[in-house]
């Protein structure tokens, strides 16, 4: 058991840790696809998931048995099947006791985790994540994604799609920093890579009592919002 929950751990930062070659983002089906820009940086081959993680520009491949892996990876290809388009995230049958015992169906409804939707706005192509004086203070105003479907590892895809498949219910930046309330309906509040937040989303998640963050740098920096202009600005 504790073998299969490491290795999955290092499935999910390794494609969390992927940076330029691929992008992921998901699409609104029933399964939750994690689709790769460049599809040949990741392959199955056979038994094994392929990992190449460009990270800081350190190329590095990783091997992980699928069988190790708490969820079924699923390769889906182009229309001529020649290429890889995106990948699947799916929940193995023989793995329910499991997925039981972390809450699926049953407890997990009383858990939430926050998408970071200002960070995917951020990181987004012109996000001030890369602002870098290179203009003026206009580039500190981006708009805030429509679906957070679109993110990438920036944002805490994979993590949020495993949370998804587990059950865990999901507000956004934007549902707590409307509505900071949202959060007491729930026992236990989960962050992700929640990097950008308001003032108010910040003061919701901290003043919960039971709070869980599963990434580095959440809550780091301070944006405001306008949603009569579906935008935020880096304070």
């Amino acid at each position: 058991m504790y073998i299969k929950i490491s290795l999955v751990f290092v499935f999910l930062f390794s494609l969390l840790c992927l940076q330029g070659d691929t992008v992921f983002a998901a699409s609104n089906s029933a399964v939750n696809k994690i689709t790769p820009i460049a599809a040949k940086q990741n392959i199955l081959k056979s038994n094994f998931l392929e990992v190449i993680a460009n990270t800081e520009g350190r190329q590095q491949t990783i091997d992980i048995p699928t069988s190790e892996l708490l969820f079924n990876i699923i390769e889906n290809y182009d229309e001529k099947w020649q290429n890889i388009v995106s990948l699947s995230i799916g929940l193995k049958p023989e793995l329910f006791d499991l997925y039981n015992k972390l809450g699926l169906f049953a407890n997990s409804k009383d858990y939430v985790f926050v998408y970071p939707i200002f960070t995917q706005a951020a990181y987004q192509n012109g996000g001030f994540y890369y602002y870098n004086n290179r203009c003026d203070s206009r580039c500190l105003t981006v708009t805030i994604p429509v679906r957070s479907t679109d993110g990438t590892y920036s944002s805490s895809i994979i993590g949020a799609h495993v949370l998804k498949e587990l059950g865990y219910s999901v507000v956004t930046d934007s549902d707590v920093d409307q509505n900071p309330g949202i959060l007491k309906q729930y026992k236990r509040v989960i962050i992700l890579h929640n990097e950008y937040v308001t003032n108010s989303e910040f003061n919701a998640i901290t003043h919960h009592p039971n709070v869980i963050y599963l990434y580095p740098n959440a809550l780091y920096a301070e944006v405001s919002s306008n949603y009569n202009t579906g935008t935020i600005t880096l304070v």
